[in-house]
């Protein structure tokens, strides 16, 4: 099985739904049915002004855990 994380954002707030898009074009792009995929997200919240949110962090911090080099 493979692990997957998809990341979407938006700096500003998401009234038109771009986060869902984004992550359904993360699965679209990889066709592959023997996956384990977590999504993570965040809006509101600039890269440009150094402020991602939790959704960056959580990600991040997942994939340390299941970083082959990480796995016993």
């Amino acid at each position: 099985m493979t692990d997957e994380l998809h990341y979407g954002a938006k700096s500003t707030h998401d009234p038109h739904g771009s986060i869902p898009g984004q992550l359904a074009d993360c699965l679209a792009a990889m066709p592959d049915e023997n996956r384990l995929v977590e999504t993570y997200s965040d809006q509101d919240a600039s890269a440009y002004s150094g402020n991602r949110d939790d959704g960056l962090r959580r990600m991040m911090e997942h994939a340390e855990r299941i970083a082959p080099c990480n796995r016993s």
